[in-house]
């Protein structure tokens, strides 16, 4: 056992019967803040995020990440005897997570009505790709069907050919994990005051849509066009620039960043009345491109840390691109703490992040090793005997 974890949620049950990433990376995030939680998974396979991606003595890399501080019970959810275990430990839960489509659940006679039933006060989200009605409510999700179908796909489009392109990462299923815990969270804090428990419903179509619209949407969100001033999102004006030694950003935002920018390059536009605020240099589209060219092509015949150096002399917002595998080396990781190194019984060493939110009064931490298929399953067994005849 790991040392027990004292954060926000400590003393809740939460009972994880999800796979992959959207499901289960939520529960981590509730487990990182204390909450235990106990993964529910099939008989021989189990999750088949266990099986994807780099692994070491049968642990996988992202199942970890995605499934640390757990413990595992295995349940063969179609059987007498694992509908009656289920049933007991709904009986404890606070908390059930699920990603089954309405269909198979039906099938296993888990669904809200029959765990409010058992325990009044659940709360229980169900996480789905597309919602529970409409023509694509049964069609089967994964992380790139949702970047396509939400509108990310497009929004990632090459500029000058209009070629959509991937996310390279999951993003659509972390996005969604996000919005599921904090969905919990928000409806732990109602139960708290109302002693009412409830049912959540969370797609991932709708999670990637929504953090989207944000700022993506734009003029399209103006639906009277009359006196509309179309701008460009703020990540379309985002560029990434070649230097001698390696590539980097820089945001010139404010009147005085687009100084500094200027000077610090040796670039003309620094003075020029018709530069002089945000709203002009937005109009001056034409100037500030040559502007930007200009400051590019000098970028390019210098050293990146050099040139990040003068910049930040000027306190203008700027970055060099950082490899995933020098992070850990990055003196500004290294001062937050980013990083843990966990002992996998299994696996080794892994090196995680610790829970991205701090809190003062009741800290967080990262759980511990992700459990084994059905590792914990006796154990838990142990627990809820005598079971209780839930029918």
């Amino acid at each position: 056992m790991t040392e027990e974890n004292k954060g926000p949620l400590a003393g809740l049950c939460v009972l994880d019967l999800s796979t992959i990433i959207a499901g289960p990376w939520a529960a981590t995030l509730l487990a990182d803040q204390g909450a235990s939680v106990i993964k529910v998974e099939e008989p021989g396979i189990g999750d088949r995020g266990r099986y994807v991606g780099s692994s070491r003595g049968g642990m996988g890399a992202m199942f970890h990440m995605a499934n640390r501080g757990k413990r595992s019970i295995v349940i063969n959810l179609k059987s007498p005897e694992g509908q009656q275990t289920i049933k007991a430990l709904i009986a404890r839960a606070d908390v059930l997570i699920h990603n089954y489509r309405q269909s198979a659940l039906d099938r296993l006679g888990i669904g809200y009505d029959v765990a409010s039933g058992i325990r009044p006060d659940i709360i229980y989200c169900a996480i789905t790709g597309f919602g529970d009605e409409g023509p694509l409510a049964n069609h089967p999700a994964y992380d790139q069907i949702i970047q396509c179908y939400s509108g990310l796909a497009a929004e990632q489009a090459d500029p000058r050919t209009g070629e959509p392109a991937l996310v390279r990462n999951i993003m659509a299923d972390k996005l969604t994990a996000l919005t599921a815990a904090q969905a919990i969270s928000s409806a732990l804090f109602a139960r708290a005051t109302s002693g009412r428990g409830q049912a959540l419903r969370v797609s991932m179509l709708d999670a990637v849509i929504s953090f989207l619209w944000v700022d993506a949407a734009a003029d399209i969100a103006l639906l009277d066009r009359e006196d509309v001033r179309v701008g460009l999102p703020p990540a379309h004006q985002c560029v990434l620039y070649r230097f001698r030694n390696g590539w980097g950003t820089v945001a010139p935002g404010s009147d005085q960043a687009f100084k500094g920018m200027c000077h610090a390059f040796g670039i003309a536009g620094a003075d020029n009345p018709r530069l002089a605020s945000m709203p002009q240099r937005i109009a001056e589209r034409a100037l500030m491109g040559e502007i930007m060219q200009a400051w590019a092509d000098k970028a390019a015949d210098m050293d990146i840390d050099k040139a990040i150096s003068l910049l930040q002399a000027e306190d203008v917002p700027c970055a060099k691109v950082i490899d995933l595998a020098d992070l850990p080396m990055m003196p500004q990781v290294e001062a937050n703490k980013t990083f843990n190194i966990c002992n996998h019984p299994e696996a080794g060493r892994i090196r995680e992040t610790r829970p991205a939110a701090t809190f003062s009064a009741t800290p967080a931490k990262a759980g511990g090793p992700a459990p084994m298929l059905g590792q914990h399953t006796r154990e838990i067994l142990d627990e809820i005997r005598p079971v209780t005849d839930l029918k």
